[in-house]
């Protein structure tokens, strides 16, 4: 069974008239589709069948879209969400931007997969999507999921939820790590705090701290 992304993406450019083409084009498919389905509204643009099982995954599809297109002074863009397996397949809507707009269309996209921890932003200057940081955590029966723009808003949040733990202003993930652990004593199979960076639109890193068998990637410093 795969794992789903749950991702937003909005689209936007200057050129008015291709922003609310393509708005019209996802919303009339949204409302009269049963499935909703990605491969479905690729066929709906002309692709074929073959195209648009090699452009998406039959299991990709919708989740919603704005109920208007937002003009702000020489932009206009509205937003979306899909459901989509193991990865954003965010290639899809450049490849229809392409095709269709002539790349008059631009693009950014907010990824998140908690699975493998996957947590990418694509928008770098945080215009449409802030999000540069993300503690994932389940401790003691309680499920913490925050989003952060930056890595003192992390510290400050840590500093409330977990006020035994003393600070530095040299403090790492790792470091963190290190301190959380042995101050809280997060040693159970079942708790575990995810510390998630944002490297770039394709890398991130991450620390996981508690149960070693949730540890991936590298120590990051801030």
């Amino acid at each position: 069974m795969a794992n789903y992304s749950d991702n937003q993406v909005v689209f936007f450019s200057e050129n008015k008239k291709a922003v609310y083409d393509l708005w019209q084009k996802i919303n009339d498919y949204i409302n009269n589709s049963k499935t909703n389905s990605i491969c479905g509204f690729l066929e709906s643009l002309g692709y074929s069948e073959y195209e648009s099982r090699n452009m998406s995954d039959l299991r990709n599809s919708f989740v919603g879209c704005d109920d208007e297109v937002t003009d702000d002074e020489s932009v206009s863009f509205f937003y979306i969400k899909t459901e989509t397996a193991w990865t954003g397949n965010i290639e899809v809507f450049y490849r229809v931007i392409e095709d269709k707009y002539n790349n008059e269309i631009e693009l950014y996209a907010l990824i998140e997969e908690s699975g493998f921890n996957i947590f990418i932003n694509i928008d770098e200057e945080g215009v449409y999507f802030y999000p540069k940081y993300k503690i994932d955590a389940f401790i003691n029966d309680e499920q913490i999921v925050e989003y952060f723009e930056s890595f003192s808003q992390v510290l400050d949040f840590i500093k409330k939820k977990f006020p035994k733990v003393k600070l530095s202003s040299k403090d790492t993930i790792a470091r963190l790590k290190k301190k959380i652990t042995k101050v809280y004593k997060i040693n159970d199979d079942e708790d575990f705090v995810c510390i998630v960076k944002l490297m770039n639109d394709n890398v991130f890193g991450e620390e996981v701290l508690g149960n070693a068998a949730h540890e991936m990637g590298e120590d990051l410093i801030i």
